[in-house]
């Protein structure tokens, strides 16, 4: 399901020497020299139910491309270090769109041109420090842009929605195991890490569908003995997607951002969370797929990782640490597989829309 955040308001305030035809008729002339202001507007400060309170819902700059209607790039210009408001754009009478890009810039989406150059952009979750191409957030006006004669000049108006490109994931685990004592060294189940698996890798940032044709996926662990690792176009990255566990402490929220995957079997690389643990000697695993075929105790992945989404996890572990007979502690041996282990892991999931809200700076 398709979900849009209102975000913003496009105010464009266009002047001219005239404000109409020399027929003494309303028709815009297209061509005429104009120039635009661009405003965000404070939205609504909502957040989520179970979002975390983190900064990554903020946004501290956005990129305005404005195009004519035969797609020509018309003018662009960025917002910076908090600011709301772009001023005298000069663009003509004939654009029509306008496109915004909140948390990058310029130097960051380059070799725009056209507005199909944009339309085929493709970001990169792993290329961009600290996952910053994870707090995109993009939108275009909904109907062209249009400008109307008022008071000896030319105005126009558009609303802007944004969503982000990316969606978040946290896990937070609860521990109601008896008897787990992190430092084991008996052979008993040992926590390591909270990893993610077939996180989306790249996206494109318009569109009904931000997959790109070729899809990507990062990996937390590399592995690629296991049975549904994808067979190509996989970036394995143990710092952005993988944590490790402190020992004996479960109040640690762990937080994560993918790109939008739309599979919906195994054998398709799902996005998975997992827990990793070692089991006298060998590695054991408690996998999550975000996926409709997953069995969770609250909620339910209707049809993959969408953008724009919060998926809040809980995994609740009920296992025996130290039980043997080939069960690895309860776990699993290959995460990548559904977990048939269910009685020993209960999984609660919510999933709450991830919102962004503008940086407020008063002097």
């Amino acid at each position: 399901m398709k979900i849009k955040f209102l975000f913003a308001t496009l105010l464009a305030a266009i002047t001219f020497a005239s404000c109409s035809n020399d027929d003494g008729t309303n028709v815009v002339p297209a061509g005429q020299p104009a120039k635009m202001s661009v405003t965000i507007k404070q939205p609504t400060r909502v957040r989520a139910t179970g979002a975390a309170a983190t900064t990554d819902q903020t946004i501290t700059t956005f990129t305005v491309w404005i195009f004519n209607a035969d797609g020509s790039l018309a003018a662009t210009a960025t917002a910076s270090d908090g600011s709301d408001k772009i001023e005298n754009i000069e663009v003509t009478t004939s654009a029509t769109d306008a496109y915004v890009i909140a948390n990058c810039d310029q130097s960051t989406v380059t070799g725009i041109t056209t507005k199909q150059a944009l339309l085929d952009y493709v970001g990169n979750l792993a290329n961009t420090a600290n996952q910053t191409a994870a707090r995109w957030a993009t939108g275009k006006n909904a109907t062209a842009l249009t400008f109307t004669p008022a008071d000896g000049t030319y105005e126009g108006s558009a609303t802007i929605a944004l969503d982000f490109i990316a969606a978040r994931i946290t896990v937070k685990i609860v521990n109601g195991m008896t008897g787990y004592d992190a430092t084991a060294g008996d052979g008993s189940l040992v926590l390591e890490k909270v990893a993610v698996l077939n996180a989306g890798g790249t996206s494109k940032l318009f569109g009904t569908s931000l997959i790109p044709a070729t899809k990507t996926w990062i990996s937390g662990i590399a592995d690629n003995s296991f049975e549904y690792w994808p067979a190509a176009n996989v970036t394995v990255d143990g710092t952005l997607l993988s944590n490790d566990i402190p020992a004996d402490d479960f109040t640690t929220t762990y937080h994560y951002y993918a790109f939008e995957n739309d599979a919906t079997s195994p054998e398709n690389s799902p996005t998975i969370v997992t827990l990793v643990g070692e089991y006298d000697g060998a590695k054991t695993y408690f996998p999550v797929h975000l996926a409709p075929y997953e069995t969770f105790k609250t909620g339910d992945v209707a049809d993959g990782v969408k953008r724009g989404h919060s998926y809040d996890i809980t995994i609740t572990l009920k296992t025996d640490p130290t039980i043997g007979g080939g069960e690895g502690g309860g776990g699993e041996t290959d995460p990548t597989k559904p977990a048939v282990a269910k009685a020993k892991f209960d999984v609660e999931i919510s999933i709450n829309d991830w919102i962004p809200v503008t940086l407020e700076k008063e002097f």
